[in-house]
């Protein structure tokens, strides 16, 4: 039996820890860039960043992503961002969400211009208790390079996270469809310039 000092003690760091934590409630939220840090992230060299209109999507182009990655794109709250230096595009960094577990993952990817390559990732906001490995390092990285049409298969081609599963496969799918996106329409825009 611990004697009274001892016990008061240990709560006490038990206490501090735990005010350390996320709070464990099922709305436990991770924040960890804004849209414009993100951006900053994805385009640190000084490039000139415009966001792209869908608009400038053709109904044609929309139809044939939405058949070919068997989802209907809807784009009220994916923001994409074109980076140009000295008159040549260079990449692309999107802002979009899946569904983890339950909630939605807010992420940002660039995709780099021409390569069509996975360029740069990063979890933006996690919204669930487990599963936030998909944010660290090793998980981050094993995308890098990436392009559309190579393996995309979790488990064998995408290292497998317990725990993480269901967050990694969401990931995967959301960045098949904004590859898909970049191949068929990104990768024919001209340099944008900012409206307005």
């Amino acid at each position: 039996m611990w004697n009274t000092p001892l016990r008061a003690c240990a709560l006490a760091v038990i206490g501090l820890i735990a005010g350390l934590l996320p709070p464990p409630s099922a709305e436990a939220i991770w924040t960890f860039f804004t849209d414009e840090e993100a951006v900053k992230a994805a385009f640190p060299s000084g490039e000139t960043v415009v966001e792209v209109d869908w608009e400038l999507m053709s109904k044609e182009t929309k139809k044939e992503i939405e058949t070919r990655v068997g989802q209907s794109l809807v784009f009220r709250r994916t923001k994409c961002f074109q980076g140009s230096k000295g008159g040549t595009v260079v990449g692309y960094a999107c802002i979009d969400n899946v569904i983890g577990r339950s909630k939605p993952i807010t992420y940002m990817f660039k995709v780099s211009h021409p390569q069509g390559e996975v360029a740069h990732y990063e979890i933006m906001v996690y919204r669930e208790e487990i599963g936030k490995e998909t944010g660290w390092g090793p998980f981050r990285e094993q995308f890098y390079g990436k392009k559309l049409g190579e393996p995309f298969e979790y488990g064998n081609d995408l290292r497998n996270y317990s725990g993480a599963t269901l967050s990694a496969v969401g990931l995967r799918d959301g960045f098949v469809r904004l590859l898909m996106v970049y191949e068929q329409f990104f990768k024919g825009l001209p340099v944008l310039t900012k409206r307005g």
